[in-house]
C-alpha cells in the first residue's frame, strides 16, 4: 500500500502492536481522512480506538482512545 499523508488507524485492542497494519486507509486531505470517519461504512460503535496521523507534520490530528 502507498501511504498518502492522512493515514487513519483503528482498532479493537488499542494495546495490540499492530503498527501499521492498523492503518486501515490513507488519503490526500484531511477532509477526506473525516469523512471516512463520520461514512456509514466506518461505524464508531464497531471499533474501540482510531485517529488520523498526518504524516507530514508527524502528529496525530483526530481520534478515540
Amino acid at each position: 500500500m502507498k501511504y498518502k499523508r492522512y493515514m487513519v488507524f483503528r482498532g479493537i485492542d488499542y494495546n495490540s502492536p499492530g503498527g501499521l497494519e492498523d492503518c486501515f486507509r490513507s488519503y490526500d486531505t484531511l477532509e477526506e481522512a473525516k469523512r471516512y470517519l463520520d461514512s456509514v461504512e466506518h461505524s464508531r460503535d464497531l471499533v474501540d480506538w482510531y485517529h488520523i496521523f498526518d504524516r507530514y507534520e508527524g502528529i496525530k490530528i483526530e481520534g478515540k482512545e
